[in-house]
């Protein structure tokens, strides 16, 4: 395994529909601080000159250009709604300049829905245009990428089970939404020196603890996202022992109320 750390991008942190949104005159939305806009949510894992992206977002060309990504190894798609895949077509100047087909990775599900969403790409019709070209591998366990096993971590995304990706050293506490079922799965997969355990069993402890209300956009629920109660400080929300890493695309908070 390379001794090289694994570079992390956060090519977007945004709602499904961006940050500004179109036609929201809220605080954020309005916000002249340009923390507070932001792309769709993706990842870019970068090491010894290979990246990989976790999901192809609607934004991904610009995310791509703005990270100066001028190779792209492998995909990773947590699942198929359209703020994560609708970007999928745009991998084609990597395929033309690296003359080879992009491995795909995900469940079988977001596959299904892949194809369809882009059946010009799966249908074998002869075109006169360039198409993605990739290779699918659905995801059963771990597998490796960039010299460092990649542990696929079953979540809940509203009722819609989706996969997280869990690489490297496992420093840092994770915030999720895993029901009994998929806390059980997790346990009993788990045979790594990671802390996965301490992991599952902390997000556990912030779920029971009241993280799991609905982001609000305004008064409109998102349930599908966890997040502190409504007026709760960021700072406090998060006050737990040890270091803890939070994912959220909420717009309830500006840049600055996160710092």
């Amino acid at each position: 395994m390379s001794a090289a750390p694994i570079k992390v991008t956060v090519l977007g942190s945004g709602t499904s529909m961006g940050v500004p949104s179109l036609a929201c005159n809220c605080p954020v939305c309005t916000s002249k601080d340009p923390h507070d806009n932001r792309l769709r949510p993706s990842l870019l894992l970068s090491r010894n000159g290979q990246n990989v992206v976790i999901d192809t977002t609607p934004d991904f060309r610009q995310q791509a250009l703005r990270a100066g990504l001028d190779r792209l190894d492998a995909i990773l798609l947590t699942h198929a709604h359209a703020d994560h895949i609708l970007g999928f077509d745009d991998i084609r100047p990597f395929n033309i300049r690296q003359k080879s087909s992009l491995p795909v990775y995900s469940t079988e599900e977001t596959f299904r829905v892949l194809r369809r969403a882009f059946a010009y790409v799966f249908d074998d019709a002869p075109t006169l245009s360039t198409i993605p070209s990739v290779d699918l591998h659905v995801v059963n366990g771990p597998f490796e990428l960039l010299g460092t096993p990649i542990i696929p971590v079953p979540l809940l995304h509203g009722d819609l089970e989706v996969l997280g990706f869990r690489f490297g050293r496992c420093h840092h506490r994770g915030v999720a939404f895993r029901p009994r079922r998929i806390l059980a799965r997790s346990r009993a997969g788990d045979r790594g020196r990671c802390g996965a355990r301490q992991c599952v069993r902390h997000a556990q402890e912030v779920v029971e603890g009241g993280l799991t209300n609905p982001v609000t956009r305004g008064t409109d629920p998102v349930p599908a996202h966890p997040a502190p109660p409504p007026r709760t400080p960021w700072k406090d929300a998060f006050s737990l022992p040890g270091p803890v890493l939070a994912l959220t695309s909420s717009r309830r908070f500006l840049h600055g109320d996160t710092q």
